[in-house]
């Protein structure tokens, strides 16, 4: 599950949770629903919100990370921020 799923599922309503519900469990993902996911998260503004949680859970992680000596697990924790934040783009 993504957290724009998340938030848009924590967001919904009682008829749009019973909607996320099906889709999860029961697998009920055709075009139609896809369609109506799609509706969901941008009624709730899910995508935006995630995007930004995005970029402050990144700032954080490299905060975390900056007083690590120079090194090359150092570098690849900074490459693992990068590559997630990339994707987000």
């Amino acid at each position: 599950m993504t957290m724009p799923v998340i938030l848009a599922y924590q967001r919904g309503n009682e008829i749009e949770k019973a909607f996320w519900r099906g889709a999860i469990e029961d697998g009920s993902n055709g075009e139609a629903a896809l369609e109506k996911a799609r509706k969901l998260i941008i009624k709730h503004n899910a995508l935006s919100d995630s995007i930004s949680r995005a970029l402050s859970y990144g700032e954080a992680a490299r905060a975390a990370i900056a007083s690590l000596p120079v090194s090359a697990g150092k570098h690849a924790l900074e490459e693992v921020i990068d590559y997630c934040i990339a994707r987000i783009s």
